[in-house]
């Protein structure tokens, strides 16, 4: 095999993925991958990137759904695809949750204390009753975290590959790095 497609929900997801396999894997099988536009749910606008013969891969947030719920909601329109073109295979990966969920799972230990104080500071926000005010979700977490950080980085990107900010050795990373080494190396 010599080129696989990946699909996750996002640029962050894109990001992380990408940072992920040049920290874990030595592949020399080639891969192209697609933001299905923040929502796996937007699969089927983003059906004639399947490929015959092609691997097929697909990096999601569980979003607390369970696999199956995953496979009976979105992969219909891959199964029809799949009998359609006859030779697309595919294989499904579910970040437990969502990617922020694990983001906070994968910051260095030292950096645990910066965390809480950003929960912290989301619990103060909530109690402040304003339609003025944006609650402090995930994402927003994610944010806050980076830029506390002295480091050059752009506000939006989440730098995955430095180690100051993420640990990509965590262990908390090695279901899906497994994933990805069974189908990239």
């Amino acid at each position: 095999m010599d080129k696989i497609n990946l699909f996750v929900e996002g640029k962050t997801d894109e990001e992380f993925i990408e940072a992920l396999i040049s920290t874990h894997l030595n592949s020399s099988i080639s891969h192209v991958v697609y933001q299905l536009d923040g929502n796996h749910e937007r699969i089927h606008e983003h059906t004639d990137r399947l490929r015959e013969g092609l691997l097929n891969l697909f990096i999601l947030d569980s979003d607390s759904n369970s696999k199956e719920q995953v496979d009976q909601q979105m992969f219909p329109v891959i199964e029809m695809e799949a009998a359609y073109r006859r030779n697309v295979r595919y294989d499904i990966f579910l970040i437990e949750d969502n990617l922020e969920f694990l983001a906070k799972r994968i910051i260095p230990q030292e950096k645990t204390n910066l965390w809480s104080c950003i929960d912290t500071y989301a619990q103060c926000n909530a109690s402040i009753q304003s339609e003025l005010i944006r609650p402090v979700d995930s994402k927003t977490k994610v944010y806050i975290y980076v830029n506390a950080h002295k480091v050059p980085v752009n506000y939006k990107k989440r730098e995955f590959s430095n180690p100051e900010i993420w640990n990509l050795q965590h262990e908390a990373v090695n279901p899906l790095v497994t994933f990805l080494k069974s189908h990239l190396e």
